[in-house]
């Protein structure tokens, strides 16, 4: 655990991370968005930050990130 920004405790977890869908069928049935959506092969994993019980849960490399800024300052 560091304190990085404004003292705000930064835990670094793998598994932070938010699905995005980043291939879309070309006409919207609904029917046919809840398929694409629910497949594996269309969508990938981005890090992402969670602020958790005044905690700041991230990524390794947003963590990464905001230690470079902190450097930067």
């Amino acid at each position: 655990m560091n304190n990085l920004a404004f003292n705000i405790p930064v835990i670094e977890n793998i598994y932070a991370t938010e699905r995005k869908q980043y291939i879309f069928p070309k006409h919207r049935r609904k029917r046919v968005l809840k398929k694409w959506a629910k497949n594996d092969k269309y969508c990938h994993n981005v890090p992402c930050a969670y602020m958790f019980e005044n905690k700041l849960v991230c990524h390794p490399d947003i963590a990464k990130r905001l230690r470079e800024k902190e450097i930067a300052k």
